[in-house]
Order: C-alpha cells, then structure tokens, then sequence
C-alpha cells in the first residue's frame, strides 16, 4: 500500500494481521518465489468444480484473462489440478482480477482477490486503467440472471444488493466473456455421475428469466453491436450468446432438455444447436 507520509500520524504492527481472509502471513501472495504447485488446495468436487472445468477449455496461454468471484474463479485452481502449470507452464498465462494481482495463480474462495506468486501488484487505479484500455482480452465471470433480452444481471436481485463492482469495467471492455453459475438456485439439488449430472431437486429461483432485475452488463449488445463473444456456462448446459439471442450448444448427459433446460427458462433460446453437443464426460469425474 502507498500513502503521502504526511497522512500518516502513527504506524502499528499488529503480529495477528491476517495476509488475507482467513489466512496467516504467506509471502507466496507477495510474489518473487517460483510457483509450486503441491501448495496450491485442490476445489471440492461439486456443480462450481464441473462449471470452472468447462469454463477453463476457454482460457488459452498468452491471452490476459480477468477472472471474477465464484466458479469462474476456480478455473486456475482445475487447471492446475490438471498439470496445465507443471515445467514453468504458468508463465505462459496472464490471470488477474479487478483488484490488481497480475500473473500467478487467481485464488477461490475468500482468498479471491489475491494471486498466489504473481509477476505484479497493481493498484487500483493502474488495474482499471490497464482494464479500460482493453487488455484484458478474456474474462470470466459470475451471473446471476440472463434475460431474454440478452443482458446479465449480478448487481441487484431479490434482497440481495451487492453492486457491480468492476464487472462493468471488464465485461465491456473484454474481447471474449464468459458468464458462470448453476442453472438454477435456492435449494438445487444435484447427482453426478462419472459422465454426467441428473437433477434430484431443482432451485427455487430461475436464473434465465423474461426481465433481469438490474441490467448490469447488455450482453447481447455487445455481441451485436461491437463483436464480442460470450458464453453461458451451468452444470448442465452451454449457451452461446448470438446477435439474434441465445444458442444452446451443449449439454451434459443425463439431462432432459426439454425438462431440466427449456422448462427452467423463463423464454426459449433463440435456436438449439443440430446437432446438440454432450459436455465431455471428463467434467463430471470426481
């Protein structure tokens, strides 16, 4: 952290101040160490750990790649897990987040917001400037509603308030986007098998739905009017984003598509892929 020494009356070390959430001093956060990837957790198996895995078949080595909080944010870590790293092969990958850390590895969970051995440690105004200069050419984010008119919402929805954040920032200034999370919430249920998903109970809230709550990003637009290109990523369906609306083009075995896909949508996709792809099976083994 940089401050003017003329705004600082006292400094106090605190020798319990946590590096961040939930974690003691660990300098690998600070960079300047070679990555090691047996220290790196692994992500429980689960609906996120399948979605990062789909999600991580999109990013490739020497695209800048901005990654935000949930699912999207455990595709590094699945990659790892897979040997993508192994023999030096992180630097051949550019990850960051809205909040500076570039290069390295993104972290999950509470940790998300720090690299583990990143190359640099931007601050915020220099991140949102690298950002709106349109380098970070791929992103992965989270959603929490995708309306029929093709724009994402993860600002405002129920109760919930949470704001945007940079997610405007990155998603409009972003070449390629990635939108992950499950297909539906509140009480989703899932069973997996080694090749595919079946649905026990579904979520109460549909995420697909005929108005989002808040527009946060108009995807859709952005596909259309300015050539970007955007994916939808769940558990059990990929949806390309068109000029013309929504394209289903995966889905994972094990699933109904007329009753575990187009009844939990609030509006049909534009058109369904012929012929439709399965999710490869290697997504669903534990």
């Amino acid at each position: 952290m940089r401050i003017p020494g003329t705004l600082v009356d006292h400094i106090v070390l605190d020798p319990h101040q946590m590096m961040t959430t939930d974690t003691p001093f660990d300098d690998s956060y600070l960079g300047g160490q070679p990555f090691d990837v047996k220290k790196i957790p692994s992500v429980p198996f689960g609906a996120d750990k399948v979605i990062a895995r789909r999600a991580a078949r999109e990013v490739r080595p020497g695209v800048v790649s901005i990654f935000g909080f949930g699912a999207s944010s455990d595709a590094p870590l699945v990659m790892a897990e897979d040997g993508l790293f192994d023999n030096g092969h992180i630097y051949d990958y550019a990850f960051t987040t809205e909040h500076g850390p570039f290069g390295g590895l993104v972290m999950s969970g509470w940790q998300f917001s720090a690299n583990k051995y990143p190359e640099a440690l931007l601050d915020g105004l220099t991140q949102f400037d690298f950002i709106d200069g349109g380098n970070c050419k791929f992103a992965a984010l989270a959603f929490a509603q995708f309306d029929k008119a093709g724009n994402v919402n993860v600002s405002r929805f129920g109760s919930f308030n949470p704001g945007a954040g940079g997610f405007i920032d990155i998603a409009h200034n972003a070449r390629e986007l990635v939108f992950t999370g499950t297909f539906t919430t509140a009480g989703l249920k899932l069973a997996f098998a080694q090749d595919g998903v079946k649905v026990e109970n579904e979520g109460k809230a549909r995420k697909f739905v005929e108005k989002v709550e808040q527009i946060t990003y108009p995807v859709r637009k952005g596909v259309a009017e300015r050539g970007q290109k955007a994916k939808i990523i769940t558990e059990r369906a990929v949806f390309e984003v068109l000029p013309e609306g929504l394209a289903l083009i995966e889905v994972a075995k094990g699933i109904d598509v007329k009753k575990d896909v187009l009844e939990q949508m609030n509006f049909q996709p534009h058109r369904i892929a012929e012929p439709l792809t399965t999710m490869a099976p290697d997504l669903f083994a534990h």
